[in-house]
């Protein structure tokens, strides 16, 4: 069956740091979450062809920034429920993006190193439980890797 839900972890090779969002209050939110961080992303639908398409575009309506045109697929993986599912994306450079959040969803977006993920009381649990997954994923850097451009 298919996921419910995608993000992209987006990962800067310049610096090394991954791209995380913070949610806005939303009552309507099953866990509830308020300024906690996060990987932009979120529900999936039919239209969406693949879950890497819907992720893409969940990231980008969260973001208000497209993926620049030489970024690379890498590793992805599912949370052991099935529910989410993640796709990690190497881009060059941090300074290639130009953030407008939406702030209904978003209300703050920042780089942080991936091995503070696992320490960082700031996260949602579920992305600081995913952290030895994450840092595995980002670490495989460039081997195998596909285009993203759309």
């Amino acid at each position: 069956t298919r996921p419910v839900a995608g993000a992209l972890i987006v990962h800067a090779r310049d610096t090394g740091r991954v791209l995380l969002v913070k949610r806005s209050h939303d009552p309507k939110d099953p866990d509830g979450v308020r300024d906690r961080w996060e990987f932009a992303g979120g529900h999936l639908r039919p239209s969406d062809g693949t879950d890497f398409d819907g992720a893409r575009r969940e990231w980008s309506e969260e973001t208000g920034a497209k993926l620049p045109t030489d970024a690379e697929q890498g590793a992805d993986f599912t949370s052991p429920d099935g529910v989410h599912r993640s796709f990690v994306v190497h881009v060059p450079q941090e300074k290639a993006f130009s953030f407008k959040p939406q702030e209904r969803e978003v209300s703050a977006v920042k780089w942080q190193s991936p091995e503070k993920l696992v320490d960082d009381s700031t996260l949602r649990d579920q992305v600081r439980a995913a952290a030895p997954k994450i840092l595995k994923a980002v670490a495989k850097g460039v081997d195998n890797q596909t285009s993203v451009a759309a």
